[in-house]
């Protein structure tokens, strides 16, 4: 307030309401979680492994392209009484209508992980496949590595297939690493993708020890054509 312009003094006095307004937090989440398996104003039933899951169209349709095309394309399963979800557990299927209801999912185990990530793909929900990359990669360790590699190859969850790559590359003189390389014999790309990271990074002192020793994928490693 007040100044002066260069001729005169200026003594005008403003008062400013800087007073916020208080602004309740959202409830729209815990809103959703309310509705989330309630039979009040449902509208469409899954069964799922012979049990009942019930559901709201409008919100399946309106987050989801496949169950907007199950349910408003003209589909037969949509006039069933209760569509049937083949493949897929009754837990996983929960949670991928917790992710429709509240777009999040909580925390849940490596298997559950795993099997989200790829009904994530089934029903082509991608940012449910980015949640589901994020919870799995804090669980790479030796014993579930292999297991995650071919899981995000065969579903194209790229991110996670990275830093499986990266794990198995930064372990590989773990025997736990070792022995489950073994498994790879069924996807002969990745086995490739391995052997082709492992030259790029020959010249590499840290890596250039696995040769000496007849590593993985050295003199003395295991035939990798051999008949199984």
């Amino acid at each position: 307030f007040g100044g002066y312009n260069g001729s005169s003094v200026l003594n005008d006095f403003f008062r400013f309401k800087l007073q916020p307004i208080g602004v309740p937090p959202t409830g729209m989440v815990r809103d959703m979680l309310k509705m989330l398996h309630s039979a009040e104003l449902a509208d469409v039933s899954f069964l799922v492994e012979g049990k009942e899951v019930v559901a709201h169209k409008a919100i399946l349709a309106a987050r989801s392209e496949y169950f907007r095309v199950m349910l408003l394309g003209g589909m037969k399963e949509a006039d069933d009484r209760s569509i049937v979800i083949p493949s897929i557990s009754h837990e996983v299927f929960c949670k991928v209508l917790e992710y429709l209801y509240t777009d999040s999912v909580g925390e849940t185990s490596l298997e559950i992980g795993i099997h989200l990530l790829i009904a994530s793909e089934q029903f082509m929900l991608d940012r449910l496949k980015a949640l589901c990359e994020d919870l799995i990669r804090s669980d790479i360790t030796t014993d579930s590595v292999i297991s995650i590699l071919v899981a995000s190859h065969r579903h194209n969850a790229t991110s996670l297939k990275e830093l499986a790559l990266e794990f198995i590359q930064s372990h590989l003189d773990d025997p736990v690493v070792m022995r489950g390389l073994s498994d790879l014999k069924v996807e002969p790309d990745l086995l490739l993708e391995l052997i082709r990271r492992k030259q790029i990074t020959s010249n590499n002192p840290q890596a250039a020890h696995y040769d000496a020793v007849g590593g993985p994928f050295g003199a003395n490693a295991e035939n990798w054509n051999a008949p199984r």
